[in-house]
């Protein structure tokens, strides 16, 4: 099995590509945030704003190049999704 590293060409470019990936869920948030389902839309916005946040917060971590801090903020970008899908994805 070949390694993030070897597929990337370094630490850097995985960084970078994390980097993306956060702000293009901060993005996903702020598009669904407008979406709001006639039921339940209050809890739907709440769910919204979480991702918002916890993606804001793993693109700041990545910036820091903080792992350790960017683990703990993607765990809480997942468990906005996971939360929110176990709701609404019924």
């Amino acid at each position: 099995m070949t390694s993030l590293v070897d597929s990337f060409g370094s630490a850097t470019a995985i960084n970078d590509a994390l980097l993306v990936t956060a702000y293009l869920s901060a993005v996903s948030a702020e598009l669904t945030e407008e979406h709001k389902p006639q039921k339940n839309a209050k809890d739907w916005q709440t769910y919204s704003v979480d991702m918002r946040k916890g993606a804001t917060e793993f693109a700041e971590t990545l910036k820091a190049k903080d792992g350790k801090a960017a683990f703990t903020a993607l765990n809480k970008l997942n468990t906005s999704c996971s939360v929110c899908h176990e709701k609404f994805r019924k």
